[in-house]
């Protein structure tokens, strides 16, 4: 076994993450203690209850019930929605909703969700690295600790003929 550290900004990392489990009806059935400090709600608050009738605002329904009909056409959705604190405000998050299936059949969903703000940012981030990686016409080569070639970009990859792929590993000196 691997085990790998979850990253510090990455909003969706477990640790960061507000995590909660609904049924197939839409009812809460797992609340994270990520979710309560977010969003205030204690588990027991939630748990059993709709979460139509606790985490949304009516005026936001139409949006929430677009992006839940959406959800159980292709199995999951992300997407940005306002969710309701405990203490009435609304809180603009990141969600990402996934089915989970018994025996073939739908039976609850998981939802990650991270202030929008920090989502946001994530995929700034992400955007920027994809941009280096993918269409900057200056090479880029990472190096790990033992200098072994970790990943190139596109450009070292034009430049040499050699796919991206098979520099992994490689010494720094085959360059």
């Amino acid at each position: 076994m691997k085990e790998f550290s979850q990253s510090h900004d990455e909003p969706f990392a477990l640790h960061l993450a507000a995590l909660a489990v609904l049924d197939d009806r839409g009812a809460v059935v797992g609340w994270s203690r990520r979710a309560q400090e977010q969003l205030g709600h204690a588990d027991t608050a939630v748990i059993r209850r709709p979460a139509f009738e606790v985490l949304v605002d009516p005026r936001d329904l139409p949006a929430v019930r677009e992006a839940a009909a959406s959800s159980r056409r292709v199995g999951g959705w992300f997407g940005m929605l306002n969710v309701r604190h405990s203490d009435g405000r609304l809180v603009e998050m990141g969600l990402r909703a996934h089915a989970l299936a018994r025996h073939d059949r739908v039976r609850e969903w998981i939802l990650a969700g991270a202030l929008a703000v920090d989502v946001l940012e994530w995929q700034r981030d992400r955007a920027v690295l994809d941009g280096l990686y993918r269409r900057c016409p200056v090479g880029l080569v990472v190096h790990g600790p033992d200098l072994s070639i970790l990943r190139v970009n596109r450009a070292i990859e034009r430049v040499t003929g050699v796919p991206a792929a098979d520099f992994r590993g490689l010494p720094t000196g085959c360059f």
